[in-house]
Formats: structure tokens, sequence, C-alpha cells
């Protein structure tokens, strides 16, 4: 039986640990604010610890007893070096370390039009969003994607992946370490404006990649708008 903590806000995560027999969930560590997300999901015995920088995640670790490794996803604090040597922290990321590093990976792959990602699970480094990459799988970007069709798809990985982690670390299988990789920023308003002269499918990526949101933005003369639906400026474009 492996002893984990989970470190991060989504339910996904959780969810996905308890399924496998071999895991027993001894803790979780939630960004200050979050904690609610999970409450619904976690055993009774174990209540989330909040965190809110670097600094207090560091001492939550140091504190961390008998535990054999941490999992983590959907997670906004970057690990500090001091807990990074204490602990082995295997984090879930929803793209490719070596072209979609960074805290927007699934915005980046619709807006890219990648046509495939991959849920990259690895032991992380001091090195953001870099380390040894021990399971990844590789999944397609469909051209009607939003950022929710693809994160679901991505995080419907997390058991399987889990398992094949498990074996390897059972049998000492180690991984391969990705020393670099593009790091892309996070997502801003100008990423998602629609400027004239894009193309149609320019367009729709943008749009696409703000679906769940407000929308991507139009200026219409000196009106900003949001845009979910191309139709809304097919007479301005």
């Amino acid at each position: 039986m492996y002893k984990v903590v989970c470190i991060g806000n989504n339910p996904s995560l959780v969810n996905s640990l308890k399924l496998i027999k071999d895991i027993r969930i001894e803790g979780a560590i939630v960004e200050k604010g979050k904690a609610q997300f999970l409450l619904a999901h976690l055993e009774d015995d174990i209540k989330p610890i909040c965190v809110s920088n670097a600094e207090e995640l560091d001492a939550v670790i140091e504190k961390i007893g008998d535990i054999d490794f941490a999992v983590m996803y959907d997670f906004g604090i970057r690990v500090g070096e001091k807990s990074v040597k204490k602990l082995s922290i295997y984090n879930f990321h929803p793209g490719d370390l070596r072209t979609n590093r960074g805290s927007s990976p699934v915005n980046w792959s619709i807006l890219n039009a990648d046509g495939l990602t991959k849920m990259t699970l690895y032991r992380i480094s001091t090195d953001f969003d870099l380390g040894e990459v021990m399971v990844e799988r590789n999944c397609k970007v469909y051209s009607m994607d939003v950022p929710s069709t693809l994160r679901m798809r991505l995080e419907g990985e997390i058991p399987s992946m889990m398992l094949e982690l498990l074996w390897k670390l059972k049998h000492a299988v180690e991984g391969v370490t990705v020393a670099s990789g593009v790091y892309r920023k996070r997502i801003s308003e100008q990423d998602y404006t629609i400027n004239v002269g894009d193309s149609i499918d320019v367009i729709n990526a943008k749009i696409r990649s703000q679906y769940d949101y407000n929308g991507a933005v139009f200026f219409d003369g000196k009106n900003k708008m949001y845009v979910k639906n191309i139709d809304q400026i097919k007479d301005s474009i």
C-alpha cells in the first residue's frame, strides 16, 4: 500500500486515486480559498491543508511524515527546492513538456491548433515543468474542442497512468528526463483578441480557447465585446 499526499485543487485527482486499491490518500494540500472544491470528495478523516504561497507549502511538506510520495495536479503554487529534495512529487501536466510547458497548456493546445497533445506525469525538478517523465498519453485535439472537453479527456487518462507509475516504481523503472522545452506564458487577453486579417481558423481557435469563460475579445470601433460564436461578428470581419 502506497501512502500518498494529494497536492492540488481539482477533485478529478482525488477521485482517480480513490479508484486504485494500492493507494491510501493520507492528506491533501490545496491553495487557500479553493478547499471547498475538494471537501465533498475527501474521506471524512482527511482535512485539506490550505497554503497561500511557496513558503507555506515548503513548511507543510517539511512536516510530512511517513509518506511514499505526493501526486500533484491543478496547483498554482510553485514547489520550492527544499520540498523537491525532501519528497518525490509526481505532477500531472495537461500538455507536452517538450512543446507546451506553462500554466495554460490546454488553452494553448487549442489556440495553436496542435492536433495532438499529451497528458504527462513526471517527477518534478527544481526547473518549472521539467523533470523525469514517467508516463505519457497522447490525446487528439479536435477541431470543435473547447478547454473543458479537452481537459475532460486528458483527465480520463489519470487512473491508468497512475497504475503504470505504480508498476514502474515497484520494478524500479526509471523515466526519461526532459531538461528543456518550449515555455508558454499564461494566456492573456491579447492572445485571444480577434484582429482584422485573422483567418477564419484563427478566429475560431481564439473563440474556442475561451469558450468556457467570457469568450474571445473583439473591438468593434470603440466598443469591446466578447465573442462565443463567429456569427456575432460576421459583418465586421
